[in-house]
């Protein structure tokens, strides 16, 4: 079909159109690519300000994303279109997030972003999940024994650094509470038994008493 369009036609389309290429890409200034370089420069100096804390921040406005028009001055007088376009409709997620950093990171020529500290985030997170400390202390050891090499070099997307340190707790936990999908389900199992034994003797109301 492109054939049968006369050439100059082509030519003057290919000046006017936009491609999705280049709205994606990094040469294209959005919201959420200044937030990618917000967040890169929080690592290159190493802040204790997390992806998750940016998106909750968003969230809960104290970070402008989904009403820009907070940020134009009061005597601009903007439209209904304005604002329905200074107005973030999809919402931000971290997957997508660290795509559009790792983007922007390369295009800035940002090769070296600092990994947290995974046991700063662990304690963090036990904290906020009020888990009893010994988790903390169980994922630390995991971390000695196993410490997570989450370098940027190349990649499509920065590395899930506060994933992987919930992943740790996680499989404390998994480990500690015998959570195998498995275990779980057999105990489920031997309780029904027990309730069901009581009430054929009439114990349902009889609390039981731990030796």
């Amino acid at each position: 079909m492109a054939k049968k369009v006369p050439r100059y036609k082509r030519s003057k389309y290919k000046q006017s159109h936009v491609t999705t290429r280049y709205k994606t890409g990094p040469d294209l200034i959005t919201p959420t690519k200044l937030w990618a370089i917000l967040y890169l420069a929080l690592r290159i100096h190493n802040q204790d300000i997390h992806l998750g804390d940016m998106i909750r921040y968003g969230r809960e406005g104290r970070l402008s994303y989904y009403r820009l028009d907070r940020l134009i001055p009061p005597e601009v007088s903007l439209t209904k279109s304005d604002i329905n376009f200074l107005s973030r409709a999809m919402d931000i997620t971290h997957k997508g997030m660290r795509r559009i950093i790792g983007q922007m990171a390369k295009f800035l020529g940002v090769t070296r972003i600092i990994c947290p500290d995974l046991l700063s985030l662990v304690n963090r997170y036990c904290t906020e999940l009020a888990l009893p400390k010994d988790i903390s202390s169980y994922a630390e050891r995991l971390i000695s024994l196993f410490p997570p090499k989450m370098m940027f070099d190349k990649k499509s997307c920065i590395p899930n650094y506060e994933g992987r340190a919930m992943a740790f707790i996680i499989v404390v936990l998994k480990t500690l509470l015998s959570l195998d999908d498995i275990t779980e389900n057999e105990i489920s199992n031997v309780v029904d038994k027990i309730n069901r034994v009581r009430c054929v003797f009439g114990l349902q109301n009889v609390p039981v008493q731990y030796q």
